[in-house]
């Protein structure tokens, strides 16, 4: 990994190595009242959300509100995840609630810490090379003080781990369906020289 590159997304190796004064993110972002997750996925702009009510995926909006969007424009309306290495949060902009995202928060800290720092931008990296409509997208990245920010699609549905302990097992036109996605997603990264070694249920 280049330096240079490092600096840039990262931040200074100096800044690193100072202490921080707390473990909570330097932006605070304000939580909606209602603790109900459902609540909060069906009560924004008072519709129940869908990919056809959510612009985000109209290729001339989304670029012109990336260009604009700035890490402090983003209100947080859940956690979806939490793990021993970053955060996600459920996002929307504060000037048009229909739209969410899901922004994957990672401290710097920890990074440098575990020697993940090539991990890091080449998954940077591919994510912005990769369309398909198979594989989660990845809009832009925003850094501070203290954290590396993913503003990442947001899927909705839960993972196919949580459907099967829900429901125990899936039935045959269930099963051919993920598997199918699953294949998509595989062929089109294997045709970019891509070798996904993560594969899971929890990562579906």
């Amino acid at each position: 990994i280049e330096r240079d590159d490092f600096s840039t997304f990262i931040g200074s190796i100096s800044g690193l190595r100072s202490e921080y004064k707390s473990d909570e993110p330097k932006l605070q972002i304000p939580i909606p009242n209602s603790s109900s997750v459902d609540y909060q996925l069906t009560n924004i702009s008072g519709s129940t959300m869908t990919n056809n009510y959510n612009p985000t995926y109209n290729p001339t909006f989304k670029a012109d509100l990336m260009k604009r969007l700035a890490l402090a424009d983003l209100t947080s309306i859940s956690t979806l995840d939490v793990d021993a290495f970053s955060r996600t949060e459920l996002m929307s902009p504060q000037n048009d609630t229909r739209i969410v995202y899901a922004l994957r928060q990672m401290k710097k800290k920890n990074i440098v810490t575990l020697g993940l720092q090539t991990n890091v931008l080449n998954a940077k990296r591919l994510l912005i090379e990769i369309n398909s409509n198979f594989i989660i997208k990845l809009f832009k990245t925003f850094r501070d003080r203290k954290y590396v920010y993913f503003l990442l699609e947001a899927c909705l549905g839960g993972t196919l781990h949580h459907l099967i302990q829900e429901n125990r097992c899936l039935n045959e036109d269930a099963s051919r369906f993920y598997i199918g996605c699953v294949v998509e997603a595989l062929k089109y990264l294997h045709g970019l020289s891509i070798v996904y070694r993560d594969l899971k249920p929890s990562n579906v």
